[in-house]
């Protein structure tokens, strides 16, 4: 019985894909929210048409000091059943800073203790002179890493984000 069915075989809820070269990510979600959680027999809706990209990530290496550093840029669309339009925001990894005293990049994880790693990230919205983290990703220890984000992103974006840094080495 589909209708009550928590999920469908053919068709994962989100899927996250990449380029063979794995600097090209891409979000996407079957169905919207609001398609998904209809209380009629809707299967999509005719805006989102049964799938939505929710997210693209972009990431490149950029040479700061001494040191290398993993960058994004992330493109996140907000879209909904009720408009035919489709917004974008954009946001881009916030830079290190070369640190002489313990040679290495640095980033403000503002009082959390974070260890070094490829993997740590914050991103802010592209443009922003103050540079506001809405998003960072921190290694906590050998095995844990710890993830932080504000609006407009959601946990799935967020998390889709922290996945596609799973190569940086």
């Amino acid at each position: 019985q589909k209708d009550n069915a928590l999920f469908d075989p053919e068709r994962p809820a989100f899927s996250l894909t990449s380029n063979l070269a794995r600097t090209e990510w891409s979000l996407h979600q079957d169905r919207c929210d609001n398609c998904r959680h209809s209380p009629g027999k809707l299967e999509f809706c005719r805006f989102c048409q049964g799938h939505s990209e929710v997210l693209r990530v972009t990431q490149k290496d950029a040479e700061i000091g001494d040191g290398v550093n993993h960058c994004m840029e992330v493109s996140i669309h907000h879209s909904s059943c009720h408009s035919k339009h489709s917004e974008m925001t954009r946001f881009v990894t916030k830079m290190p800073m070369w640190n002489a005293k313990v040679d290495c990049l640095v980033l403000d994880f503002k009082g959390r203790k974070v260890l070094a790693s490829a993997k740590n990230f914050q991103l802010a919205a592209k443009g922003d002179q103050r540079e506001r983290v809405v998003c960072q990703h921190g290694k906590l220890n050998s095995n844990t890493f710890g993830l932080d984000f504000a609006y407009p992103l959601n946990v799935a974006q967020a998390f889709g984000i922290s996945m596609s840094t799973l190569f940086w080495v």
